[in-house]
């Protein structure tokens, strides 16, 4: 299964059914493969609209054939502390603070707690403790939005 093609499919589908398509991970919980997908809306999301974003995700995954192995689809808005996909999404959140997980050790770490400070094509600059860090996208495993 190629991550690309995935995450093509699925925002498709999110845009069909009236939705923004924010990201998604595909993950392993307990050997059971678990499909993750936010989305968001102008007004937020409900229950009833996750509903309906699934109903349309998993009619285009089955089409379209696109994944090999057996899964459960979850679908849910990005939440308050949401998470950061791309580098759009960390742009508009500079000055915030940010929690990140790093594929491999950077500066001998792999976990960072800051404020983000820049965001340009291919990094992001974490001030931890006055310390600033250039972290690149191609290693950020995960990142999401720490409200105090």
């Amino acid at each position: 299964m190629m991550i690309d093609s995935l995450k093509e499919h699925v925002a498709k589908a999110v845009n069909a059914a009236g939705y923004r398509f924010v990201g998604l991970e595909y993950v392993t919980v307990d050997r059971l493969n678990v499909l993750r997908v936010y989305i968001d809306g102008d007004k937020g999301v409900t229950i009833d609209d996750c509903a309906k974003a699934s109903r349309q995700i998993s009619a285009v995954l089955d089409v379209e054939d696109a994944m090999s192995a057996r899964y459960n689809l979850e679908v849910s808005s990005p939440g308050i502390n949401r998470l950061l996909f791309e580098p759009e999404h960390y742009q508009g959140h500079i000055g915030s603070i940010v929690q990140v997980k790093c594929r491999v050790a950077q500066e001998g770490r792999k976990n960072f707690k800051g404020i983000l400070k820049e965001v340009n094509a291919d990094h992001i600059v974490l001030h931890v403790d006055e310390q600033p860090y250039a972290l690149p996208f191609r290693g950020i495993a995960k990142a999401n939005l720490v409200l105090l």
